[in-house]
């Protein structure tokens, strides 16, 4: 698995097969079904749903518990 940044896109993220939709649920960010996931970043999608970037990111490369656990 490559490293989630926050200049990956959503797509990107989501593809990664790293449980990354199931984080992004879990900020309540419907990015799995939004067609800006492709060209959005992780940042990007971050900051439109309030969510701090680096949390984010974190989360998405397993380093953190999954928010709410």
């Amino acid at each position: 698995m490559s490293k989630i940044t926050k200049s990956t896109t959503l797509q990107d993220a989501i593809k990664s097969g790293a449980n990354a939709a199931r984080v992004l649920a879990s900020f309540n960010m419907g990015c799995v079904a939004c067609s800006g996931r492709m060209m959005e970043t992780v940042e990007w999608g971050a900051m439109t749903h309030g969510v701090d970037p680096e949390e984010l990111v974190a989360r998405l490369n397993g380093k953190e518990e999954e928010k709410g656990s």
